[in-house]
């Protein structure tokens, strides 16, 4: 009687991360003899939901889901071995164990069939979350404006979109350093020399959970003001990191004080020439440089002679004056 023993051997990584790369597996498919095998079936198993499949370093598409032919091999002879490489990424939502079966079989008689026909890998997957920073500016507001009258704002929001809790959460928000009257709302605290803001009470977050902090400050003399939330976790992300940081600006408008004099004799005799000064000036309580200042005057029409210092003009239509 020709009798044969048709086994199968299955290693590679024995933990996953949902949607990373699996690393190699390598399935050996042998026939323990004494006679040869013949059409000998050779499949492996995936965890529902896999996805980049390679065989051998080559794309392959399952014809049966999340199964792996290798083909019917013709014959198998006693003593002699098939093997194959893959790898696969696993679901986005894989969590607990997963099972990785390769299977073997064959139309010959298999006697009392000593060796297994199947060989599995359970492979674990560590809880996963995917923490998310998202920060947005105010709207403008004049240079100097105190805090406690609207001031500048940001507004930051943490959140874990999960699926697993997250833990050693460290959440910040980058602003300039000295700020001044900075308040963050749920528990942030603002190092001027730094200008970081950070939240010493904020170590966790729960699958789905939320927390927003209002940062508002006087706004400086100048802008733009740029501010950047970032979060971080020592629970596995998965490689889900692009979010971890955000950033926004916020537009600071100038803000000055100008004041224009007009000096010269009150009365004149017809044909003399006269002298006016025009005095434009930023307060010292101005906390933007002033840009674009013109400077006018209305004057009567039709003066002759007339001149002025610093690019100015005169229309004798309109009786207009302009310097910039």
């Amino acid at each position: 009687i020709c009798v044969a023993d048709v086994t199968t051997a299955l290693t590679g990584p024995a933990t996953l991360t949902p949607a990373q790369p699996s690393g190699t597996y390598t399935a050996t498919f042998t026939n323990n003899g004494p006679s040869t095998a013949n059409n000998v079936t050779r499949t492996v198993t995936l965890p529902a939901g896999a996805t980049n499949i390679l065989v051998n370093g080559v794309a392959y598409t399952p014809t049966t889901a999340n199964t792996i032919d290798f083909g019917t091999a013709p014959s198998l002879a006693s003593g002699a071995s098939s093997s194959f490489t893959f790898s696969f990424t696993p679901a986005t939502t894989a969590t607990g164990t997963l099972n990785i079966v390769s299977s073997v079989g064959t139309d010959s008689g298999q006697g009392v069939d000593a060796a297994a026909n199947t060989s599995t890998i359970q492979a674990t997957v560590p809880a996963v979350a995917d923490v998310a920073a998202n920060i947005v500016a105010g709207t403008a507001v004049a240079a100097g404006t105190p805090a406690a009258t609207g001031g500048a704002r940001f507004t930051a929001t943490f959140t874990n979109n999960g699926p697993t809790s997250a833990a050693g959460v460290v959440p910040t928000v980058q602003l300039p350093a000295g700020l001044t009257n900075v308040t963050a709302t749920n528990g942030g605290s603002y190092n001027s020399t730094t200008g970081l803001v950070t939240y010493a009470g904020l170590t966790t977050l729960a699958n789905g959970a939320t927390t927003t902090s209002v940062i508002t400050f006087d706004a400086p003399a100048t802008g733009p003001v740029a501010a950047t939330a970032n979060i971080s976790t020592t629970t596995s992300q998965a490689g889900q990191t692009s979010n971890d940081r955000s950033s926004a600006s916020l537009t600071i408008n100038p803000a000055f004080d100008l004041t224009t004099t007009l000096s010269g004799p009150a009365s004149s005799v017809a044909g003399d020439l006269v002298t006016l000064a025009i005095t434009t000036s930023s307060a010292a309580t101005s906390l933007s440089t002033a840009t674009t200042v013109v400077q006018t005057a209305q004057l009567p029409t039709g003066l002759t002679g007339v001149y002025l210092s610093n690019g100015g003009f005169y229309n004798a239509s309109t009786s207009a004056t302009t310097a910039t």
